[in-house]
């Protein structure tokens, strides 16, 4: 398996978003946090990931996000 991980811009991914690039988008913030506001994906807590691990996709991008990202990170 080839892992790499690399940050990704807000442009970056609207970018991606428009060109439809297949790809999976997780939302890693707490579910009162995604109904502030949300971009999409699936909502997966980041203290359940390990729980959900195989819902994380090995073929496609996947793209993690949080509010600011540092949990993301």
């Amino acid at each position: 398996m080839n892992l790499m991980i690399k940050s990704l811009s807000v442009t970056e991914l609207k970018e991606m978003r428009q060109a439809l690039t297949h790809h999976q988008l997780i939302d890693i913030r707490e579910p009162f946090e995604r109904k502030i506001a949300s971009i999409g994906g699936e909502l997966i807590p980041m203290n359940l990931v390990p729980l959900h691990l195989r819902k994380i996709k090995k073929d496609i991008p996947v793209v993690i996000y949080c509010h600011h990202g540092g949990r993301s990170m």
